[in-house]
C-alpha cells in the first residue's frame, strides 16, 4: 500500500495533505466542532449552500491513476496462503470447478469418493449358475481354479444347489441317494490328504476279525526269554485298526502299499532315542489289495517277546503310508509294555 500513497496526493492535490495527516478521529469530523452523532442529524446541502471549492468536489470523484509497470488484477490479489489453507483451498476450488464448469454435466467424483466393488470369486458365480441350472457356464467359471481344486467343488457345489432348493426333509430317497454318493466321492478326494490314524490298538489273546478279538488285561506281564535260551519266552498279539489310508485301483483291485516298523524303549527314556529294540515288517513291497475300496481295516501284529531285563517299557508302531510317493504320511502309537520273571523251565 505504501507505493501507492504517493500517487494518491498527487492526484488529490496539496490542499488534501494535511487532511491525510489528521488522526483517524478527525476524519469523521464535519465543520469546527461537529461530531459524528451531529453530522448524522445535519440535512444535506449543496455545494453552493455549504460553500465547499466545485474543484474539490470533482477531485473527489476522479478515477486514480494506475501506477506504471504492468496491470495488476486487485480482485484476485491477497496475501499468500499458510501451507495448511493451500491444500483446503485447491480441495474447494476443484469441487467448485466440478460445481461450475464450462460443461454443465453430472459432478465428477474425486478420487476418494469412488467406491471399488469388491471382486467376486468365480465360486461364487458358479454355484449362482448351478441354481439356474446352466451347468456349461459354471464349469467355464471353475477352470479357473487349479485340477484339485476343481476336483472338490465339482463334487461339492451339486449337493449345496440342491440344499438350496430344498430343504432336507423334504428330500425323496433318490435325491438322498445322489447326495450320499456325491460326499462320498468326496470323501475318498479328501481322504489321502488327512491325517493317518491308527485305532484302537491293544495288546490280544486271539483275533477272529475286524472289532472281535479277546484283549489282555492292561498290567499284563509278557515273559522273556533268558540269553542262554535255558527260559522260554512268549508271543505277543497287536490289534490295532488304520484309517484314512490311500488306495489306487490296479489289476482290478485296490492296493495299498505301507511301510510298518515296531520299536521299544525304557519307560523314561526320551521318545525321540535310540530304541532297545526294533523290528521292520518289510511290508513295503508287498501291498495289501482289497476287492473294493476300504475306508479302514485291522493290521494285526505278532511278535516274540525280546530279550529284556524285567521292568516297564514302551512299545510303539509306526506305520507309513507310501501309496502315494509324494504324499507320504506316518502314524504312530504306543502302550505300556511290561516283562516280567519266568516261571518255567524247558527242558530239551
Amino acid at each position: 500500500m505504501r507505493r501507492y500513497v504517493f500517487w494518491l496526493l498527487l492526484a488529490s492535490g496539496l490542499p488534501c495533505l494535511s487532511g491525510c495527516l489528521q488522526t483517524p478521529r478527525a476524519w469523521f469530523r464535519g465543520p469546527a466542532g461537529e461530531t459524528a452523532s451531529t453530522k448524522k442529524n445535519r440535512p444535506q446541502q449543496s455545494n453552493e449552500t455549504t460553500g465547499t471549492s466545485p474543484a474539490i468536489a470533482e477531485r473527489r470523484v476522479i478515477p486514480l491513476p494506475m501506477p506504471p509497470g504492468p496491470p495488476v488484477d486487485m480482485a484476485v490479489t491477497r496475501a499468500p496462503l499458510m501451507p495448511g489453507e493451500v491444500k483446503e483451498t485447491s480441495h474447494k476450488v476443484k469441487q467448485a470447478q466440478h460445481l461450475t464448469g464450462p460443461e454443465m454435466g453430472p459432478p465428477k467424483l474425486l478420487p476418494e469418493e469412488i467406491k471399488v466393488e469388491p471382486k467376486r470369486e468365480p465360486l461364487v458365480d458358479a454355484l449362482a449358475c448351478m441354481l439356474d441350472n446352466r451347468n456349461a457356464e459354471a464349469l467355464q467359471h471353475l477352470q479357473k481354479y487349479d485340477a484339485s481344486a476343481q476336483e472338490v467343488y465339482l463334487q461339492l457345489l451339486p449337493v449345496l444347489a440342491v440344499l438350496a432348493k430344498k430343504k432336507l426333509d423334504q428330500l425323496s430317497a433318490a435325491e438322498v441317494a445322489v447326495l450320499h454318493e456325491a460326499l462320498a466321492r468326496l470323501n475318498v478326494t479328501l481322504r489321502p490328504r488327512t491325517k493317518l490314524v491308527i485305532d484302537n490298538m491293544c495288546f490280544v489273546e486271539n483275533i477272529k476279525e475286524m472289532g472281535k478279538f479277546k484283549r489282555l488285561p492292561d498290567n499284563y506281564g509278557f515273559i522273556a526269554p533268558s540269553p542262554n535260551l535255558k527260559l522260554a519266552g512268549g508271543y505277543f498279539h497287536v490289534y490295532l485298526e488304520l484309517k484314512n489310508f490311500s488306495s489306487i485301483l490296479r489289476d482290478g483291485g485296490f492296493e495299498t502299499r505301507l511301510n510298518t516298523s515296531a520299536e521299544i524303549r525304557s519307560k523314561d527314556a526320551d521318545p525321540q532315542s535310540k530304541p532297545i529294540f526294533e523290528v521292520f515288517f518289510h511290508d513295503k513291497n508287498k501291498p495289501v489289495r482289497f476287492l473294493t475300496m476300504r475306508h479302514e481295516f485291522i493290521y494285526p501284529l505278532f511278535l516274540p517277546v525280546p530279550v529284556l531285563p524285567p521292568g516297564n517299557y514302551v512299545f510303539t508302531v509306526k506305520i507309513a503310508d507310501e501309496t502315494i510317493p509324494d504324499n507320504r504320511r506316518v502314524a504312530s502309537k504306543s502302550l505300556d509294555f511290561r516283562i516280567v520273571s519266568a516261571s518255567h523251565k524247558i527242558s530239551y
